[in-house]
């Protein structure tokens, strides 16, 4: 297998988790989005203390992939670990740790639901391949990165609708915590 098939494969592998017919809405290709934010590295300098977990966290789904796909660990850090977290990495670990935290076996596996959640929270969920607009989501971004966003978290991963507290100056594991207690689940 060449680097650019594990690659390849790595991506499918991510797109799949939280691209299906469930959580995408319409029958859209979010390929264009979701290579962007493959390609864009987490960044969270300006972010409060231990957001830095969350890429930590994203590297760890490298292995995982390698786990199910039957992928020697020393070729997944020759191939794949030889650059930083991407936000896609980043957000997806996030969503395995939602539903780790919310499973129900009633409701069946959901990191999709989570991981469109935070699509709507960002402003990006309606860039599916023909709405896809880089500038737009370089911009997104940018102000998610900053922590310029709304107090209530709007405009980064999660919003909340019944905070006192200024999401800013949270960590993201406390944003997600009371997302999941604000919404049941």
């Amino acid at each position: 297998m060449t680097d650019i098939e594990l690659e390849h494969l790595y991506f499918e592998w991510l797109y799949r988790l939280v691209c299906d017919d469930r959580y995408g809405g319409d029958r859209s290709s979010y390929r264009r989005l979701l290579t962007y934010l493959h390609h864009t590295d987490y960044r969270y300098e300006t972010k409060p203390p231990h957001d830095d977990v969350r890429s930590y966290d994203g590297i760890d789904m490298r292995y995982e992939f390698g786990y199910e796909a039957h992928v020697d660990s020393r070729l997944i850090a020759s191939v794949l670990d030889v650059r930083p977290c991407s936000m896609l990495e980043m957000m997806v670990a996030l969503c395995f740790r939602c539903e780790s935290i919310a499973a129900d076996k009633a409701k069946g596996d959901r990191i999709g639901q989570w991981f469109w959640a935070m699509l709507h929270s960002l402003g990006l969920a309606g860039m599916n391949d023909l709405e896809f607009d880089q500038s737009t989501a370089e911009d997104i971004l940018e102000r998610f990165f900053k922590n310029e966003y709304a107090r209530n978290g709007e405009g980064g991963l999660f919003t909340l609708h019944n905070t006192n507290e200024d999401c800013r100056e949270k960590e993201i594991w406390w944003q997600m915590c009371r997302f999941l207690n604000e919404n049941g689940l």
